[in-house]
């Protein structure tokens, strides 16, 4: 998600917030793919689906390490894959039902990268690395 490391963290980010990626090519080729695939759905019928990872990770190997909001870990991402798969669009009439976009991460509090729209594919994270996040007033993690 490196398209919107121009927001500060607390700022909450939904798939329809404007990208704003660096002018180097990781975040810049990144987006320009998106773009790209965007632009064949409108002309090919084909269905897309795009999924902006979060810091691929094993919840497990991150240790004691500080606590990062883009973390996620290697088996949701591949949850994410298969619901991705799953989304057979490419005979849809309009070409903005053929292509979408997905943010995938871990469903932790306060999380800067909103995930709510890709749970409307399938997708349920897992792995929430919850000992990793302070507990919520009142004891509640």
């Amino acid at each position: 998600m490196a398209v919107f490391a121009a927001y500060p963290d607390d700022v909450y980010i939904s798939e329809r917030w404007e990208p704003q990626p660096r002018a180097d090519m990781g975040p810049l080729s990144r987006y320009l793919g998106e773009l790209t695939c965007r632009e064949m759905t409108r002309t090919h019928h084909i269905g897309i689906t795009v999924l902006r990872l979060g810091e691929v990770v094993v919840e497990e190997d991150v240790g004691d390490a500080e606590p990062n909001l883009l973390w996620l870990d290697v088996r949701d991402a591949a949850r994410a894959f298969g619901c991705a798969l799953g989304r057979d669009t490419g005979r849809a009439a309009l070409w903005a039902e053929r292509w979408e976009v997905y943010h995938i991460a871990a469903d932790i509090p306060n999380a800067k990268y909103l995930i709510d729209y890709a749970r409307k594919m399938g997708y349920e994270p897992q792995h929430n690395f919850a000992a990793h996040w302070p507990a919520a007033p009142g004891g509640n993690a």
